[in-house]
């Protein structure tokens, strides 16, 4: 981080599965992490399939990282299916939206779309998700 701030960098931490990470795995892990390091170059991220497979609050996850939260990976998923396009999923991501709204989130917003569902038409998949959001707002 000390390097990274003599760029003028910041770095996010961003909660992931047991499957992925080994340190932070939800969105209290990345709270105490900001809480332990105490560096302002150190900012968080959620990631809306973790918080999903988490079984974490949205809303909560969004009040416990505060003015922390500067990005999003904002996705859609359902049992067996994650990394979706936003709408091809189960998870209330329009709620969603009208959370980050009420508590006055001006982070960035970007799809994930990880894996081999839009391998092979990722263009409509990125316009598809960036037209979810913006009917929305």
């Amino acid at each position: 981080a000390a390097i990274a701030k003599g760029y003028g960098i910041t770095l996010v931490l961003e909660a992931s599965s047991y499957a992925t990470s080994t340190v932070i795995h939800s969105c209290r892990n990345i709270r105490d992490m900001l809480d332990e390091l105490r560096l302002d170059n150190v900012k968080a991220m959620i990631d809306t399939n973790a918080v999903y497979m988490a079984g974490e609050d949205f809303e909560d996850c969004v009040r416990l990282l505060g003015s922390d939260l500067i990005h999003m990976h904002f996705i859609d998923a359902r049992p067996g299916a994650y990394c979706l396009v936003p709408g091809e999923g189960e998870m209330p991501l329009g709620h969603y939206l009208e959370i980050l709204a009420q508590y006055g989130y001006k982070g960035v917003l970007t799809p994930e779309l990880w894996g081999n569902t839009y391998v092979q038409d990722p263009e409509t998949a990125l316009k598809n998700s960036v037209a979810y959001c913006l009917r929305r707002i």
